[in-house]
């Protein structure tokens, strides 16, 4: 039997290049998901301190509203609507 032992060197050298190639994709792969969860840990927590400064935006423009409410009723003769001001008179 004659062996041919350039075509058993490319067939083997092949097959340890393909058996790297799949063994570098899987670690490129656990790499790109490590990322992934690590991006959305992230993007979690941003949205987390955003709500939580939209929460305190939104208390500090409460307390100026009804400070400047209760100024206005001080200093005018203002009179808050009531509900006979909306009765539809004929």
């Amino acid at each position: 039997m004659n062996i041919n032992y350039n075509l058993l060197f490319l067939f083997v050298s092949n097959i340890i290049a393909l058996g790297l190639a799949v063994w570098r994709l899987s670690q490129w792969e656990e790499r790109l998901q490590h990322q992934i969860n690590e991006n959305k840990k992230d993007i979690n927590c941003g949205l987390e301190s955003l709500r939580s400064e939209m929460r305190r935006r939104d208390y500090l423009m409460g307390i100026k509203l009804n400070t400047l409410i209760k100024f206005i009723e001080k200093t005018s003769d203002y009179q808050p609507p009531t509900m006979d001001d909306f009765d539809i008179k004929d």
